[in-house]
């Protein structure tokens, strides 16, 4: 494995974090290129190391979201380790926190090697085919509907693979390094970071209005803090961990008290989803089962 670190790190510190998770869980042979970035530029740092016909691609993917990720194609496999935005700091500092972040993004590709993506994806159209014929009921636009559920199945896709490797990472007792990673991510100790809801939370108290885009908005919002809540619900009631429950709550109190229609509706989806996930096509068609009524609730019901 091949190790670049370009930006302003303590590399010792950097090279020190991948020791650790190479002693405390492994990393496979099969890991190309590391790659640790604290500006979207150093990308082209590794550009002629990935295979030819991949590279635009692979551009394409991160310029579209720099942030930090895994990727796989063929036999190749990278990690990105993108610290480009002020709220992500920590993790030149936070060497617990770090591990935690490498260690998710291994974890992905662990689980695309099991052709996980691609089942994920594949039930997900699935449940989505079955659950369909619903939505002529609903008193929307035929081609927003169908635009608003193809975004809620993208993103409960994402969601759904966190769920899958983070409850695995738990299980493999790693949770208290993905558990420092997401207490940072989310501002947990206000006294000491002075957290403030993200900038848009006030804009989706809007919600509960009948604006479809608004609604859409946070309903992706709600989405992405299931990645966290669901495995950490897990945590808390496996490992009785009160840092988890502290996180779980905290997310509650200041990010999900905004958008209330959005929370209730999607608890089902939630409870399921902190259960220990397993492999069979059946669960997966459920979780998008039960995301898929979540919004079809809000639309019918509530707005």
């Amino acid at each position: 494995m091949e190790l670049t670190i370009k930006g302003n790190f303590n590399e010792d510190f950097v090279k020190s974090a991948l020791m650790d998770v190479h002693l405390l869980w492994g990393i496979p042979r099969h890991i190309e290129e590391v790659l640790v970035i604290d500006h979207p530029r150093y990308y082209k740092a590794i550009e002629n190391k990935i295979p030819r016909k991949y590279r635009k691609e692979f551009k394409a993917v991160y310029k579209a979201d720099p942030t930090s990720m895994s990727v796989t194609a063929g036999t190749f496999d990278l990690i990105i380790i993108s610290i480009s935005q002020r709220h992500e700091a920590y993790l030149k500092k936070d060497k617990k926190a770090l591990i935690g972040l490498i260690t998710h993004e291994l974890m992905h590709i662990k689980q695309r090697r099991k052709k996980l993506d691609r089942k994920i994806r594949s039930d997900a159209i699935r449940a989505f085919r079955k659950f369909s014929p619903k939505l002529s009921n609903l008193k929307y636009p035929h081609d927003k509907v169908a635009e608003l559920f193809a975004d809620v199945g993208e993103a409960a896709n994402f969601t759904l693979k966190d769920i899958y490797d983070n409850i695995e990472l738990i299980d493999c007792g790693m949770g208290e390094y993905i558990l420092e990673d997401y207490n940072n991510l989310y501002n947990v100790d206000q006294k000491k970071n002075n957290a403030r809801p993200p900038r848009f939370y006030k804009d989706l108290r809007k919600a509960e209005q009948t604006h479809l885009e608004v609604v859409a908005h946070a309903i992706m919002f709600e989405l992405n803090l299931m990645s966290a809540i669901c495995p950490f619900i897990y945590m808390y009631k496996k490992k009785k961990s009160k840092k988890a429950k502290k996180l779980v709550e905290f997310i509650n109190k200041y990010y999900e008290a905004g958008i209330p229609y959005i929370a209730m509706a999607f608890d089902p989806a939630i409870q399921f989803g902190s259960k220990k996930p397993v492999w069979g096509s059946e669960y997966r068609q459920k979780y998008f089962t039960l995301i898929f009524e979540g919004v079809y609730k809000l639309l019918n019901i509530h707005l």
